[in-house]
């Protein structure tokens, strides 16, 4: 299978200068549909962007899934996945994360810093940015914006990431100072999600419930919508007043089709644009064909989630334990993606710029089996597990690998398949459940700090005072050394513990027609429109 080459190494910028017009690193793209397709090359090329010569067209871009609402705020995640490339084009963000460099980088912001021990993040804003009803986003909106998505009635996804800011300053109407609970060095990918969509809270509370489908003036993107049917259509239309300069793209549309394959076939016979793909035979054919890809991948992309809550089965670590020796990550990877996926039992995989060969627990169906003896001589595991797994083909095959190997040690599985696991996951109604943490290069803490002991989107009930502490390392880390060293102890403590049994990473795409030029990503997976333009044929 041929690979995108992605830099080994960890380079998270703790410090970023003025982001001006200068020259920036872009990928060239290999390119499909609607014309001949050309050989992958990364360059750096001067300003590849939208110029008042190259204004029209419009854009059909294929989401993986639609999402609930076009608010950043809201309960559903702004994500690659969920809907993030329609939040960015109405919101914008402060800052970017560069997929090719590794690095966060000024977008909105013109500049960003933090003090010795990344306590104190300051933002300063560029002149002259404004919403679009005419506000102007200064210190005081960005405040604004954040203390709204730390209210428990706004009900955001990223409310826990917000709450680790202790203080907010405004010394001035462009400058902004974030100080934490605690350092946190990979600050910047808060401000590179959904942190830095900044929502114009004036507008939100005079729109009300109007605002999370139709947030028009809410925003400093280069975008407004016009259009908001979940499950159908998001139709999203440019402004002439955007801060960036020229907005090429007249329209985006976003649609959502049935799979990767579906959508790649879709750009390939130029029904749509673009989009983004998940799958990794979609994504390996793909390459296979130089497609244009922007890829980015996660560790912790696939797990099996134990819920550890008193009395529920995996509370015991020597059924977590049996669990992890019975399975094979590369043998379910076969299963489910004809062996050309990312399979790893570590909490980092090899696609990842993180990578740096951490050992998960490896197969070991002999001490499986030994465990699941003692288990059962102690009265313990009586009953079958009941694994909880998405009603798809993709969730059925994952769910029968799965049961396949856990039933060859003597673990007795029943599988409910569901048409999404969220309720169950949330509200503990599984013993096991597949499901994923997305470990992403741009904040690995996000994602391991969801099983510290106090997080509130712990769902397996997992606590473990070590573990904490060696999240605790990853979370004050502020360079490459200091990541790796504290990636390190949180695979020994996670080998010793189980707070899940990773078995995978994930890989998401974004895929590009042959006419497409200027899109970017910042981090999730997040395309931004804001240079795209149509290249004439």
């Amino acid at each position: 299978m041929r690979r995108i080459s992605m830099a080994l190494g960890i380079a998270l910028a703790l410090f970023a200068a003025a982001c001006g017009d200068s020259t920036e690193p872009t990928t060239t793209p290999n390119t499909v549909g609607s014309g001949a397709t050309t050989s992958s090359v990364t360059t750096t090329v001067p300003d590849d962007r939208c110029t008042a010569d190259r204004v029209g067209g419009s854009i059909t871009f294929g989401d993986f899934r639609a999402p609930s609402a076009l608010d950043p705020q809201s309960p559903n995640s702004a994500a690659g996945v969920v809907g993030g490339a329609a939040m960015a084009a109405i919101f914008d963000v402060l800052v970017r994360y560069d997929q090719a460099s590794g690095t966060f980088v000024p977008q909105v912001a013109e500049s960003f810093s933090s003090n010795a021990d990344a306590t104190a993040w300051t933002v300063k804003l560029r002149s002259g940015v404004k919403f679009g009803n005419g506000d102007p986003l200064d210190a005081t909106a960005v405040k604004a914006s954040v203390q709204r998505m730390r209210d428990p009635k706004t009900k955001s996804a990223r409310a826990g990431l917000a709450n680790l800011i202790a203080d907010i300053a405004t010394p001035d109407p462009q400058t902004v100072v974030f100080t934490l609970s605690a350092p946190w060095g990979g600050f910047p990918y808060f401000l590179a999600g959904e942190g830095g969509m900044i929502v114009n809270a004036r507008v939100a509370t005079e729109l009300g419930d109007k605002f999370t489908t139709m947030p028009i003036g809410g925003g400093v993107g280069p975008y407004e919508p016009t259009k908001f049917a979940p499950g159908e259509e998001i139709v999203l239309k440019a402004k002439s007043t955007y801060w960036g300069g020229p907005v090429c793209i007249s329209e985006l549309h976003f649609v959502q089709l049935n799979g990767g394959l579906a959508t790649y076939e879709a750009i390939k016979n130029g029904t749509l644009h673009a989009g983004l793909v998940r799958e990794f035979p979609v994504i390996a054919q793909a390459q296979r064909d130089n497609a244009t890809l922007s890829v980015d991948s996660f560790g912790l992309g696939t797990e099996l989630f134990i819920n550890q809550r008193p009395n529920a089965p995996g509370s015991d670590l020597r059924l977590r334990q049996a669990i992890a020796y019975a399975l094979d990550a590369t043998q379910i990877d076969q299963r489910v993606n004809n062996g050309e996926g990312d399979p790893s039992k570590a909490i980092v995989t090899k696609k990842s710029r993180l990578f740096q060969s951490l050992d998960g627990l490896a197969a070991d169906p002999s001490k499986a089996k030994e465990l699941v003896a003692q288990l059962k001589a102690d009265g313990k595991l009586t009953a079958p597990l009941k694994l909880v797994a998405q009603n798809s083909p993709a969730g059925q095959n994952s769910a029968l690998a799965v049961q396949t190997q856990l039933q060859a040690v003597g673990i007795e599985v029943t599988v409910d398949l569901q048409a999404t696991q969220q309720a169950a996951v949330i509200g503990g109604n599984f013993d096991i459940t597949l499901s994923a943490s997305n470990l992403s290069d741009a904040g690995p803490y996000v994602a391991l700090s969801r099983y510290t002991s106090t997080a509130p989107n712990n769902y397996v009930a997992f606590k473990n005072a070590d573990y904490d502490a060696a999240v605790g390392l990853l979370r004050v880390a502020r360079d490459s050394s200091a990541i790796a060293t504290a990636l390190r102890k949180v695979q020994d403590v996670w080998n010793a513990t189980i707070p899940t049994v990773p078995l995978g990473g994930q890989s998401q795409a974004i895929v590009l027609a042959s006419n497409i030029r200027g899109v970017r990503t910042t981090s999730e997976t997040v395309a931004l429109f804001d240079r795209a333009y149509l290249a004439k044929r």
